[in-house]
């Protein structure tokens, strides 16, 4: 194990300690208003996700234009907006100081579980794993129920946040234009 490794534990393991502490409170009818505390590695650690995840979002029309990727993800825009909080990212990314009510405070949960259909009356494929056995919930909006990224990017969210996979292949036109199929199509059994 790492060190990254070792921290990353050590990080996740107090927080939800934390965590479940303000719950039981709530629960019991205390208010907590009391924010969990975190250490200063703890606040890199999501400074530092923060500003790798912006490179990741910058670059992201010129990974979509380059004919080596093939796949592009899918991330729920309700998570990016929890996350986003969880990380002060427009702070961190201003370079101004993080907002102490959210920062660290309440981590943004499982990763695309809001998006998606799970209906088993779809055929599936025999691997379970197939991208094409995930469907999008319907009248889902790209902007506003979710946010196409590049795999650099989904590979980065999914070793540190638990979720489902959402993965689209990229079709080529004969005039050049690149293009997303979303919403994939479903067979009734």
């Amino acid at each position: 194990m790492t060190c990254k490794h070792i921290y990353l534990i050590s990080f996740l393991s107090t927080f939800f300690r934390l965590q479940d502490q303000r719950i039981e409170e709530e629960e019991n009818g205390q208010q907590s208003n009391i924010p969990v505390e975190i250490t200063p590695e703890q606040k890199e650690f999501l400074i530092e996700q923060a500003r790798v995840i912006k490179n990741h979002l910058d670059s992201f029309e010129q990974e979509f234009n380059n004919p080596a990727n093939e796949f592009f993800y899918i991330i729920s825009a309700a998570w990016l907006r929890l996350w986003k909080k969880y990380t002060s990212f427009e702070n961190v990314v201003a370079n101004t100081e993080v907002d102490p009510q959210h920062f660290g405070q309440v981590p943004p949960g499982k990763v695309n579980e809001d998006i998606v259909r799970t209906d088993p009356k779809f055929s599936l494929y025999p691997d379970l794993d197939d991208y094409r056995n995930v469907f999008l919930k319907e009248e889902m909006q790209e902007k506003v129920d979710y946010e196409l990224i590049t795999p650099a990017l989904w590979s980065y969210i999914s070793e540190k946040y638990e979720g489902i996979t959402i993965k689209r292949p990229v079709f080529t036109t004969p005039n050049g234009m690149r293009f997303i199929e979303v919403n994939l199509k479903q067979v009734n059994v």
